[in-house]
């Protein structure tokens, strides 16, 4: 929300583009993602297990039973039900962060677990 202080995470450019914008932008919230994953991308490890949303809503039973046989877990018979996720359109984004975004978004995506 409007209180969130944002967290320095060791790239100046895009802590220093955050403080452009307010915190009703959109941009503002872009970069605010763009920080925290592209942190995550730069610091992940075999040892990490990255999850997708998007794709755990639309198969959540495949996903569970990768996250279950990744950390060796035996399955526990669950039946979960697909969530449809809303879309949503924004005005005024700024194209180049939002490419920015989505080349982190579909790195971490690659390498979440199925």
């Amino acid at each position: 929300g409007l209180n969130q202080k944002p967290f320095f995470l060791n790239n100046k450019a895009i802590f220093e583009q955050m403080a452009e914008y307010d915190k009703e932008d959109i941009n503002y919230w872009l970069l605010t993602w763009l920080n925290y994953y592209s942190f995550v991308l730069d610091h992940y490890t075999e040892t990490c297990i990255l999850f997708s949303h998007e794709r755990f809503c639309k198969e959540p039973n495949i996903v569970m039973n990768h996250l279950l046989e990744k950390i060796e877990l035996q399955n526990n018979q669950f039946e979960l039900i697909p969530f449809a996720l809303k879309t949503r359109t924004c005005k005024n984004i700024d194209n180049q962060i939002l490419r920015k975004c989505t080349d982190v978004y579909d790195k971490l995506f690659a390498i979440a677990i199925m």
